[in-house]
């Protein structure tokens, strides 16, 4: 019997596709799991993640910090989802990347893009 609850949806990362298949079929016994994509790559989960209802799109970086400081890591990846919806919504589907933070995206940057009316900036990062 189904709950009231909505379904958990999750997108399949991983780059053998047996191992997708398998899972895919392992959730779809229980019936509070809806596999809403499959990616091989984390290019194309966040490719997946623009094509969601309520995301305006997905904005990747890469920043290269001066190697001169020794006590932090140079780089830091971070993708920068446009949406409607909160940054809850996208914690279970990006799990499988292992971000750092999930988080409202309210740190100002260099050419930031465009936010249509309604719509905010999740920042998913990792260090």
């Amino acid at each position: 019997m189904r709950s009231e609850a909505p379904a958990v949806k999750i997108l399949l990362v991983d780059d053998h596709v047996l191992f997708r298949v398998g899972t895919r079929h392992a959730l779809a016994i229980p019936p509070d799991f809806e596999v809403i994509a499959e990616a091989s790559t984390a290019r194309d989960a966040f490719r997946a993640i623009e094509c969601m209802d309520g995301v305006a799109g997905v904005h990747l970086a890469i920043n290269e910090i001066d190697e001169t400081y020794d006590s932090i890591w140079p780089f830091s990846d971070t993708a920068y989802i446009v949406t409607r919806l909160g940054p809850e919504s996208f914690a279970a589907i990006v799990a499988p990347l292992q971000p750092d933070t999930i988080e409202l995206g309210t740190e100002p940057f260099a050419n930031p893009p465009p936010i249509p009316a309604a719509h905010h900036l999740i920042r998913i990062w990792w260090d």
